[in-house]
């Protein structure tokens, strides 16, 4: 992931952490304060974590949850979609941050 991450520019901790973003919510709120801990609100890691941690919502928890009390059989374009406006808000975190 190294190389990647010198690439993007994209920190190479927010590269493991923006994974948690997609299964809890609440994991990766924890998982921000830590960051912001370690290198502050105002650096370039916590401006990017803070925008992807805005920018997404947790996609697994929120299809079950949704789908599971209004007993959606089935969910078509959802989950690409889903996944598809994930990786745009962490792209457009990338951008504006850079």
């Amino acid at each position: 992931m190294g190389k990647s991450s010198v690439l993007l520019e994209f920190p190479e901790i927010l590269s493991l952490w923006h994974w948690s973003v997609f299964f809890s919510s609440s994991a990766a709120a924890s998982l921000l304060l830590d960051i912001f801990k370690e290198y502050g609100t105002e650096s370039t890691t916590g401006f990017m974590a803070a925008i992807i941690l805005s920018a997404t919502e947790s996609v697994f928890y929120c299809m079950s949850v949704y789908f599971g009390m209004t007993k959606v059989k089935k969910t078509r374009f959802t989950l690409p979609g889903a996944l598809l406006a994930t990786v745009v808000g962490i792209m457009a975190a990338i951008w504006i941050v850079n």
